[in-house]
């Protein structure tokens, strides 16, 4: 493993650098964040087993629409393309220091195959060429611009 965390355990906060052991109570209310420099990697095991169905259950879930549509800016996508029954993609942010090495590429590729082959939305600035190439390098393509608080956004589709 490698990083180095910080675990919110209830009220509780955890330094956990890397190659720490870290026991979280089951019904305990928790979260953790990177506070490293670097990227960081753990390793999760869970008893009794069946927990990881939940992980299962829950793919794409979050991604669809009915939970999104309440975000303005997801509201205004969909304005601009009505009728679709589609998984929203990201938005993601990827750390400069971390461009360049396919990541996006691969988080795409993963959710592709829980997707199922529904369709795929998402939006980037107009102006953000580089976003644009990398999204079209994905197989993504512009569908419409539309605008929100001011700014001019596009649309994109993918679909298998």
């Amino acid at each position: 493993m490698s990083g180095h965390f910080n675990f919110k355990l209830g009220e509780r906060i955890v330094s956990a650098p890397a190659g720490a052991f870290i026991f979280i109570p089951r019904n305990t209310p928790h979260t953790f964040q990177n506070i490293g420099t670097e990227p960081g990697v753990l390793l999760f095991g869970v008893t009794p087993g069946g927990f990881e169905k939940m992980f299962a259950e829950r793919q794409g879930v979050d991604a669809s629409i009915a939970t999104q549509a309440h975000i303005p800016i997801v509201q205004a996508m969909l304005r601009a393309c009505p009728g679709r029954d589609a998984y929203i993609h990201g938005p993601i942010c990827v750390a400069n220091s971390h461009r360049n090495r396919g990541l996006a590429k691969a988080l795409f590729r993963e959710q592709c195959k829980h997707r199922q082959n529904q369709e795929a939305l998402t939006f980037i600035r107009e102006d953000n060429e580089i976003s644009r190439r990398a999204h079209a390098s994905m197989g993504m393509r512009e569908i419409v611009e539309f605008d929100h608080n001011n700014v001019r956004y596009i649309a994109l589709e993918f679909r298998d």
